[in-house]
């Protein structure tokens, strides 16, 4: 019979292996570093909108919508005091690669309607455009990159919200520099 002491052990080893997984990729981080994109954009006196975006590389070069588009998901957190107002007619993103700039994909449904019609009511109704983003409020922005001209994660995305003043909104890689 086991003493209790050696379980503990067995399971606090067993957690620390499932957590760290193979060490080799972990010695650098260099497989699981996630690349962050921030912008920040001043809506009034002290008022701002966040837009954040997160992707993991390699996931990003392997996951795709059934072979055609990878996905970006931006979040937008509104901390002003009125609707930040989107359009599907009026904001364009056009995303920059390491091989050159492209646009992006906002509208999935008018793009690509046979795609959109083989998603589920309950998908299509999650990764829709939304129309706005009330005070107080966050939503998330789905944006499709063609697989044809994104073997690598962007540099940048250029967001034009055509009911903000002033150039675009440029999500810009912010993934902290490891220290030498």
């Amino acid at each position: 019979m086991r003493t209790l002491p050696a379980v503990v052990a067995v399971v606090i080893s067993s957690l620390t292996l499932l957590l760290l997984g193979d060490s080799s990729v972990l010695a650098n981080g260099g497989k699981s570093k996630r690349i962050r994109y921030e912008a920040v954009v001043r809506t009034a006196p002290n008022k701002t909108c966040r837009f954040e975006a997160e992707l993991e590389p390699l996931l990003f070069r392997l996951a795709t919508v059934r072979g055609k588009y990878r996905v970006v998901r931006i979040t937008i957190r509104n901390a002003g005091d009125t609707r930040l107002a989107l359009s599907l007619a009026g904001d364009q993103m056009e995303v920059d690669l390491p091989g050159g700039s492209g646009p992006a994909i906002l509208d999935l449904g008018a793009s690509d309607p046979a795609l959109w019609d083989g998603f589920s009511p309950e998908l299509r109704a999650m990764i829709a455009y939304p129309r706005g983003v009330e005070p107080g409020e966050e939503e998330s922005v789905f944006v499709f990159i063609p697989v044809r001209d994104s073997a690598a994660a962007p540099r940048a995305l250029r967001y034009r919200i055509a009911s903000l003043p002033g150039g675009p909104v440029i999500l810009r890689d912010m993934t902290p520099v490891p220290k030498k």
